[in-house]
């Protein structure tokens, strides 16, 4: 558990990280060794059996947008111990 619930926190870092990749180089950010995926691999991926696609915003943000992928599900990011059990380990999950 406690290890799920940290490589989901660390892949929410990835993906805030690499979106930042094109003003700074990818060589300079953290977590470089994180695997990091493309919209387009995600597009591929959606609907796998395997696949989690989880929007992980803070709750005011993700109520305040009307941009939200289809096929993700919210977690909230403050309670990761109380939704990550839900998930399977040998799913393929992507956070955002």
């Amino acid at each position: 558990m406690k290890s799920l619930a940290t490589l989901v926190l660390l892949a929410v870092f990835a993906v805030v990280f690499s979106l930042s990749s094109d003003l700074c180089g990818e060589e300079n950010l953290p977590l470089s060794g994180v695997p990091r995926v493309t919209k387009e691999q995600i597009k591929e991926l959606v609907g796998q059996a395997d696949f989690v696609l989880l929007d992980v915003r803070p709750n005011e943000q993700w109520r305040a947008t009307q941009v939200k992928l289809p096929g993700a599900i919210h977690e909230d990011p403050e309670d990761v111990k109380g939704w990550a059990e839900k998930y399977q380990k040998s799913a393929r999950v992507v956070t955002y």
